[in-house]
């Protein structure tokens, strides 16, 4: 994805970014199915003075199938609505394993009661519910999301999440924005 086409998509949509080196990381979500594979996108741009830097990685910014049909409440699985949320993620630990962005601030989420793979869209909650972003481990290749996101974004391969830790990092702020897309609204 290109600059221009990126920067345009947060325009047409009515979204800030940020200049000064700020990281201004985002999503692009492929369907609103759950299919339970990495076939979104999580990228992040940036410059000084203009924006003069983008890099894309393979991602997921839903749920895998296990915890789809399995919620870890028994009840429902929280996946987050598009949009953009203004520092909602700091550097933390994910699950106490390793350093992540964890969410420090409520999203928005909808509710998938029924188990159907399919995004309902109908029930939305604001909530702080430890959705992070982070990458799958070290030195593996996995063939599908599975148990990698309840709720999380979550980079496919290792070292794309070390680069993009690397530029969040390398900027000195101390929380990040994260605006997600649909794929058919770009």
């Amino acid at each position: 994805m290109s600059t221009s086409a990126i920067l345009e998509a947060y325009h047409n949509n009515g979204y800030k970014w940020r200049l000064n080196n700020f990281p201004n990381i985002f999503g692009i979500r492929s369907t609103m199915d759950i299919t339970d594979k990495f076939d979104d996108i999580i990228g992040v741009f940036w410059g000084e003075k203009r924006i003069d830097n983008i890099v894309t990685f393979p991602a997921t910014t839903d749920p895998g199938k296990f915890y789809t049909q399995n919620p870890i409440d028994g009840k429902r699985t929280a996946i987050l609505v598009t949009g953009q949320y203004f520092n909602v993620y700091a550097m933390g630990l994910h699950q106490g394993r390793y350093e992540a962005l964890k969410q420090i601030r409520k999203m928005s989420f909808y509710q998938d009661v029924n188990k159907d793979l399919i995004i309902d869209t109908e029930n939305i909650k604001s909530q702080l519910i430890g959705a992070n972003l982070h990458g799958t481990k070290p030195d593996f290749q996995p063939w599908r999301v599975g148990k990698f996101s309840a709720a999380c974004q979550v980079l496919e391969m290792w070292n794309d999440f070390q680069e993009l830790m690397g530029i969040v990092k390398q900027s000195n702020y101390s929380e990040f924005d994260y605006t997600l897309f649909n794929k058919k609204d770009l």
